[in-house]
């Protein structure tokens, strides 16, 4: 199958070329014009090179930047494709927990349908109930402390003031 391909007269720097390809005029007069553009700024930065040299900076910068472009696309499709399998690990794991949610229900539905059970409790409720009473366990432990703590203050206390007493006695008889 052949391709259309298009004849353009274009003029770089001094010299008129024909270039062919498929690319659209409008296409080709872009890259006409910066491709004099950027001669223009390199002749400017380099006044002592002439126009060939010139345009074999240009054909350099040129191949430079498609290969900066090419590695930034190489980039990008790794990208896509981690975050491709991220979406399809995020779906199977949503199917995963929608068969769980139903398989949740159906098994309360059964304890509701069997008596075993009058309320089923979903696991968030469960799961306040076991925080509630480790809550209600360390409050205990924690009252518990501090009654220690205070027996301890008391008998400290009591010990200071035997001490003063006998510390009194003892320079009273000196």
């Amino acid at each position: 199958m052949t391709e259309n391909k298009n004849r353009y007269k274009v003029k770089i720097g001094d010299k008129t070329y024909t270039i062919i390809g498929k690319e659209s005029k409008y296409h080709m007069d872009i890259v006409t014009e910066v491709a004099n553009e950027q001669l223009t700024q390199i002749m400017s930065l380099s006044p002592n090179i002439d126009l060939e040299q010139a345009s074999v900076l240009l054909a350099i910068n040129a191949v430079s930047d498609q290969l900066n472009k090419e590695e930034k696309a190489i980039i990008m499709e790794k990208e896509l494709k981690e975050l491709r399998e991220k979406v399809k690990r995020v779906a199977e794991l949503e199917s995963r927990l929608k068969r769980y949610d139903e398989m949740e229900r159906d098994a309360k539905k059964t304890l509701v349908s069997s008596g075993k059970i009058t309320e089923a409790m979903s696991p968030s409720e469960v799961q306040r109930l076991k925080n509630q009473q480790v809550i209600e366990k360390i409050q205990k432990n924690a009252d518990k402390a501090d009654k220690l703590d205070k027996e301890e203050s008391k008998e400290t206390e009591e010990t200071g003031k035997k001490v003063k007493k006998v510390t009194k006695k003892s320079k009273t008889k000196s």
